[in-house]
């Protein structure tokens, strides 16, 4: 298979309109490859992943309507778009597969302290 990335880094937006979503893989993703993202408020993992208005857009989820409106208008406003990717990209590392093990680690020595 070719490297998604590939692709992903030639998208102008994501949008994920999930009702329930773990781990938000895509929305990480899209995030380093420097794509603004639109994404729904909904179950699981996505508003640790996105701050509204500051790294993505987030709109109520099943609200067709606030979700067309946002792809329109980061479709519409370039710096928009590029001030969202720049916030992204300042955060993006704390989802570092090395940085999430570390703390997994330092919580299990912890707990093996007490």
């Amino acid at each position: 298979m070719e490297n998604p990335y590939n692709y992903l880094k030639k998208m102008d937006v994501l949008v994920s309109s999930s009702l329930w979503e773990g781990f938000p893989q895509v929305i990480i993703e899209s995030m380093v490859c420097g794509v603004p993202v639109v994404a729904t408020r909904s179950a699981g993992g996505i508003e640790e992943a996105i701050r509204d208005g500051v790294d993505g857009i987030l709109v109520p989820s099943k609200d067709v309507n606030a979700l067309s409106n946002s792809i329109y208008r980061l479709l519409k406003d370039r710096e928009l778009r590029d001030r969202l990717t720049r916030e992204a990209g300042k955060k993006i590392d704390r989802f570092d597969s090395c940085k999430i093990a570390k703390e997994y680690e330092s919580v299990i020595r912890a707990l093996f302290q007490e």
